[in-house]
Order: C-alpha cells, then sequence, then structure tokens
C-alpha cells in the first residue's frame, strides 16, 4: 500500500511538473516562432525554471528590438519625406516662376539661381547622410586614411562656414596654430564631421550670438572644440542627441533635419579611434570636443 502511494504520489508530481514546464517551453517556443514568421511581436511571461526564464527573457529583449527597428524605421521614412519635400518644393516654385518670365529680370534671376543652389545643396547634405548611414549598416565606415597638414586643412574646411555664420550675424572666432602637426585621417570624412558640428552651431546660434572653434594639439591627441552661445542642450538629452533620428523635444535645441547629423558625426570620430563629447548648459551654449590620437 506505501508503495502503491508512492507510485501514485509520483506520477501526480511528475504530471505537475510536467504540465509547469511544458506551457512556458510551448509559449516561448511560440513566441519564437512568431518572430521568425513575423505574426507576432509580443513578450512572453518569464516562468518556470531559470533556464526557460532566461529563454523568456531572450525572446522578450528580441520583440524590444523588433519594436525600435520598426520604429526607427518609420521615422526615417517621415524624415526623409519631411526633408525631400521642402527642397524640392522650392525648386518647383523657382522652376514655375522662371517659366513665367523670372528670367528676363538679372536681379530675380539670380536670386532664383542663388536659391536653387542652396536647395540642391540641402538634397546633397541628405543624400550624404543617408549614404553614410548606409555605410554604417553595411558594418563598418570605410576610411581613406593619409597624413593631412592640421593647420591648412581645418582653414580650408571652415570658410564656407564662417561665412554661413557671418550671414547670420553670428560673431565667429578661431584659434587655428599653424604648428598643429600632421594627422592620419580620412579629410573628407572629418570634413563631414566638422560641416555637422559647425552646422548644428549656426542653427541653433540665434543672431548677435557668437562661436568659438579652436584646434590643440599634443603629443599623443589632436583636439578640436567648437562652441556656440546657443540655447544649450539639457542633461538627459546629452547621449539621445547622438542616437539616429533624435531631434529633442518642441522648443528645444535638437529638433529640425534627419536626426542624424550628430551620429554620423562621433560614428566617423569613433572610426578614427577618437571621441566625440558634449558640454552643454541650457541657455547658455554648448561645447563639442572631437579628440584624435595622433
Amino acid at each position: 500500500m506505501v508503495l502503491g502511494a508512492g507510485l501514485i504520489l509520483s506520477l501526480l508530481l511528475g504530471t505537475t511538473l510536467a504540465f509547469s514546464i511544458s506551457r512556458p517551453v510551448r509559449e516561448v517556443t511560440e513566441a519564437i516562432y512568431g518572430l521568425a514568421t513575423e505574426q507576432r511581436r509580443e513578450p512572453v511571461q518569464e516562468r518556470g525554471p531559470e533556464e526557460i526564464r532566461s529563454q523568456a527573457r531572450a525572446v522578450n529583449f528580441l520583440v524590444e528590438q523588433l519594436h525600435s527597428l520598426e520604429t526607427s524605421r518609420r521615422q526615417l521614412l517621415a524624415n526623409v519625406v519631411h526633408e525631400l519635400g521642402r527642397p524640392l518644393g522650392a525648386l518647383r516654385s523657382a522652376i514655375h516662376a522662371l517659366g513665367k518670365g523670372a528670367a528676363d529680370d538679372p536681379a530675380l534671376l539670380r536670386d532664383l539661381e542663388r536659391g536653387m543652389d542652396e536647395e540642391t545643396s540641402r538634397l546633397q547634405y541628405l543624400l550624404d547622410e543617408l549614404a553614410s548611414l548606409y555605410d554604417k549598416s553595411m558594418g563598418g565606415l570605410e576610411l581613406d586614411r593619409k597624413p593631412v597638414q592640421a593647420a591648412g586643412w581645418l582653414r580650408g574646411v571652415l570658410i564656407p562656414w564662417k561665412a554661413a555664420a557671418e550671414e547670420k550675424h553670428i560673431q565667429w572666432q578661431e584659434e587655428i596654430p599653424e604648428s598643429l602637426p600632421s594627422i592620419s585621417m580620412d579629410e573628407v570624412r572629418m570634413a563631414q564631421v566638422v560641416g555637422n558640428l559647425l552646422s548644428n552651431a549656426i542653427k541653433y546660434t540665434p543672431p548677435g550670438g557668437a562661436m568659438h572653434i579652436s584646434a590643440s594639439a599634443d603629443q599623443k591627441t589632436f583636439t578640436l572644440k567648437v562652441r556656440d552661445t546657443g540655447a544649450g542642450v539639457h542633461v538627459e538629452e546629452h547621449e539621445k542627441i547622438f542616437l539616429p533620428f533624435y531631434r529633442g523635444d518642441t522648443g528645444r535645441r535638437i529638433k529640425q533635419g534627419m536626426g542624424l547629423g550628430l551620429t554620423i558625426a562621433r560614428d566617423l570620430v569613433t572610426a578614427h579611434g577618437g571621441e566625440l563629447r558634449l558640454e552643454s548648459t541650457p541657455g547658455a551654449g554648448s561645447e563639442f570636443t572631437v579628440s584624435i590620437p595622433l
């Protein structure tokens, strides 16, 4: 009798354990199949033995990543449509004006030509950002590194941005010592980094504000600083602004464009073995620092 009771108890215990394990295993299995067939993207409950809970956590992590990727994809599409719409609309208006006789007015023709050139430049900038994002998604950024004399290169890169700042009535200051050493870098890619930082500073610095660009080097590191007197960045956004598509809340600094410029800048600096940092206080401007090992 005791043996029979023990067998019955063992059977009941085994059945209970089997059901308690099989249900979470089945749920995890169904979730994995749902992810593979794109039929389900919902998290599963983490229950059962530790091994099963560990698998459930892994599935939930994948679900979270897929939701994040889908959100980024939708945001990218919306941003592309928005950013393409403005320059294309301006170009179409200029074409219509030319068709209605604007070409007969030399002054108006010059204004239209300048405006069309600016809009096509914006389109080119957008394409460059998307190309850099594609390079990153393919597993890395290819660099054409070679020795570059930093002082002469940097002064050349700054010329058009200085003109843009002065056109907006922003005071421009730069400190570029002739003694800067030669740096091994991809000068086209690093020019893109500088351009992204300066474009950001000009965009968010009001007329009457100031920008200060300085470069220095020691025995190990080349350092570039871009400081502005714009709106500044809140502490909680200091890392977020380097995330793809992040443009900040309404009324804050990072709220225009594709939200890729700073992401690409940091990726390119990192690809050079360097670091891009931000120091900022709301209402007191921002300072971005690029450090590249020599």
